[in-house]
């Protein structure tokens, strides 16, 4: 839930290059205001498109955490960059295909959260 946004261009000392930033205040259940900072580089961003990309990020952070954890993405050994990619899109290509199967048979409107260690142990 979105409260009051402010979407101000700052310049990054850190970047040395003006950022768009959106500074997010939502009330919480004790009626205190708690506020989040997002930044972009692409000054032409709406501030919806950023909050989506920041919530789509912590999904991408998830695939890459069940790949390494469960696919064996770390464990290639060669130095051939067609090998590598082979192996980075076979790993990243059955998580999606668990998470396909995974919803697939659950055939209810809602949809229950995924969990690579639940299909691994299946």
């Amino acid at each position: 839930m979105v409260g009051v946004v402010f979407q101000p261009i700052a310049h990054s000392k850190s970047l040395q290059k003006n950022v768009n930033t959106v500074i997010v205040y939502t009330k919480g259940k004790d009626r205190k205001y708690s506020h989040k900072n997002y930044f972009s580089t692409d000054l032409k961003q709406s501030w919806s498109e950023i909050l989506e990309i920041y919530r789509l990020r912590f999904q991408i952070e998830f695939l890459y955490r069940d790949a390494k954890q469960y696919l064996g993405l770390n464990h290639c050994k060669t130095r051939s960059e067609e090998k590598l990619t082979f192996h980075i899109n076979t790993s990243l290509t059955s998580i999606n295909l668990a998470k396909i199967a995974h919803w697939k048979k659950d055939k209810s409107e809602e949809r229950f959260p995924f969990s690579m260690s639940d299909v691994k142990t299946l």
